[in-house]
């Protein structure tokens, strides 16, 4: 049997699937300890989900400059790698 694929595409889904996880916690569907874990992934998603919310709201010479910084910062990865 496949597995649902949970939609985490927004803060409030990741919001309502940290719901469902403590719900399940409390009627003992999955263990406690599963349960801290999941919502400790689901906690670090939606602070990515933040950041990403956050930077589309930026204005366009902000993201121009932190699209110059990721070049940037990519071009010193790629000349790590090769040397």
């Amino acid at each position: 049997m496949a597995k649902k694929l949970i939609k985490l595409a927004t803060i409030s889904d990741i919001r309502r699937e940290m719901a469902t996880v403590y719900r399940e916690a409390r009627a003992k569907t999955i263990e406690n300890t599963e349960a801290h874990k999941l919502t400790m992934m689901l906690k670090e998603i939606s602070k990515a989900a933040e950041i990403e919310l956050n930077f589309d709201k930026q204005p366009a010479d902000d993201k121009k400059i932190a699209d110059q910084l990721r070049d940037v910062a990519k071009a010193i990865r790629d000349t790590d790698t090769t040397n």
